[in-house]
């Protein structure tokens, strides 16, 4: 600031010169310069300069001086003294804590010093001050810097538990650096989240496969996903190795999918399955997704309500057995006795064929009276017991066996009832259409059934065969009454 007294009062103007330290260079700050780097505020008595963006430059004394009628007179020196530093560097935030890698990191940093800074620039600090980086602009286009005056910006792109750090802005002039505090990054992640989906689904045994879906949405990145299936009870529960399953389970993952296929259902396959995945942080589960199995009983039915027999003739007796899911793996066939179903033992192959899971039919061989009863075939899978429609097995009449050997081959057998006083002889006839009788004869044998047994039966059976050297025959008795009761 200038002030001027003069007399005559009257001052025609006030200006400013600039003059180096060592008095060798004098100049006047004109109106050029003003626009630049000064400004000048006078009245009629006094003067204020203002001088901006000081620098070394500016270091020098500077004289005020006003003129009237009289002449010229000059103030006394006015001394700047510009000293130089290291820059002062500021950066802000001090701290930034970050919790998703959608948005970039921005440090600001502010350079304040004389003289001016030639360059800045930033480093990296890891939190246990071992590494220490100089960042640079690289292709991958993780860092980018701005510079603008005395401010520069540094943006942090893509960020990953790795830039959990320490950043500082530096400062160059002709003194030397000057370096920021810490500017901390703080990554804050946290345990993956995973979704399963459906929740529950169903499926039939036996089927081709299921896929359950599920997403993962982690940060920092999962570094790995499984699948584990826990029992319905949820106490125990073993991870699923898909790469040593024998193709039973196939699992697909992608950076924020993973898909487990169940290929040929059964019913070990119903349980709780869920999705983890992995990070620095930890391990984060999906919720159970419940798998069902669902199975059919088999149907089990006989053709026909009633079966008949010639006594002593062989009956085969079907056992139809279909649709079961799973396939059944148990036969088993019942017989009423008295007043219940009794478990039918068909191990004794002198008396039955099948009625087992191979051959579920059940032949009844050489069939007596006792063999007339009810039955009912059962058929058992993982689902439940299925059992058939009853059915009657009814045998009728009785069968005489006659052997026969001749030389020459006979050429006739036949047959004669004969009362029991000896007084009657009958020939049987069983020609076609005949009701009470049946005959059967082969080169060796003869079989004689008599139908509809009733009392009139109760006699002697004679059974002759005839070849070119006559007739022989055998009498076989029978007591009829008792074979009724």
């Amino acid at each position: 600031m200038c002030n001027v007294s003069a007399y005559p009062e009257w001052i025609t103007a006030i200006r400013w010169r600039k003059l180096s330290v060592d008095g060798l260079k004098n100049t006047s700050i004109d109106a050029l310069e003003r626009i630049k780097k000064y400004s000048i505020e006078t009245t009629e008595t006094t003067s204020v300069l203002q001088i901006y963006n000081i620098d070394l430059n500016d270091d020098a004394n500077y004289i005020c001086f006003a003129t009237n009628e009289v002449g010229t007179g000059l103030s006394n020196n006015a001394r700047v003294d510009v000293t130089d530093s290291l820059p002062n560097v500021v950066v802000s935030p001090s701290i930034q804590y970050v919790n998703t890698s959608a948005f970039p990191v921005i440090i600001m940093c502010n350079v304040s010093v004389l003289p001016k800074a030639k360059s800045t620039g930033w480093r990296k600090v890891s939190l246990d001050g071992l590494t220490n980086t100089t960042l640079a602009l690289g292709s991958d286009g993780k860092y980018s810097i701005f510079y603008f005056d005395t401010t520069s910006q540094l943006t942090i792109n893509n960020i990953t538990l790795k830039d959990d750090a320490n950043y500082i802005c530096f400062a160059t002039n002709t003194v030397g650096t000057g370096f920021s505090e810490n500017a901390r990054v703080k990554i804050l992640g946290s345990l993956p989240n995973v979704t399963a989906s459906p929740s529950i689904q169903f499926a039939d045994y036996g089927v081709s496969s299921v896929t359950i879906l599920s997403k993962v949405s982690s940060f920092p990145e999962a570094t790995s996903v499984g699948w584990r299936r826990f029992n319905m009870s949820g106490q125990a529960f073993t991870i699923i190795d898909a790469l040593n399953s024998n193709g039973k389970y196939h699992i697909v993952n992608s950076q924020k999918t993973s898909n487990l296929t169940i290929s040929n259902i059964e019913f070990d396959d119903e349980a709780n399955y869920t999705c983890f995945a992995t990070n620095a942080v930890g391990t984060g589960f999906s919720n159970y997704v419940r798998v069902g199995v669902l199975g059919r009983i088999p149907q089990v039915s006989i053709p026909k309500r009633t079966y008949t027999v010639i006594y002593g003739e062989n009956i085969t007796i079907p056992c139809t057995v279909v649709n079961g899911r799973p396939i059944h793996f148990r036969v088993t066939w019942y017989y009423f006795n008295i007043s219940s179903f009794a478990i039918l033992n068909v191990g004794d192959p002198s008396k039955y064929i099948g009625g087992t899971l191979n051959i579920p039919a059940l032949t009844i061989l050489n069939t007596n009276n006792q063999d007339g009863r009810v039955y009912k075939c059962e058929a058992e899978n993982q689902v439940n017991t299925t059992q058939s429609n009853d059915t009657q097995l009814n045998v009728i009449g009785v069968t005489i066996t006659c052997s026969v050997s001749a030389i020459p081959s006979t050429v006739a057998v036949g047959w004669r009832k004969v009362s029991l006083d000896g007084k009657t002889t009958t020939e049987i006839d069983s020609s076609i259409g005949n009701d009470d009788y049946h005959i059967s004869n082969s080169t060796f044998s003869a079989k004689l059934n008599i139908k509809n047994i009733d009392f009139q039966d109760d006699a002697n059976y004679v059974c002759f065969a005839i070849n070119a050297f006559g007739t022989d025959l055998v009498i076989i008795l029978e007591l009829m009454s008792q074979a009724v009761s």
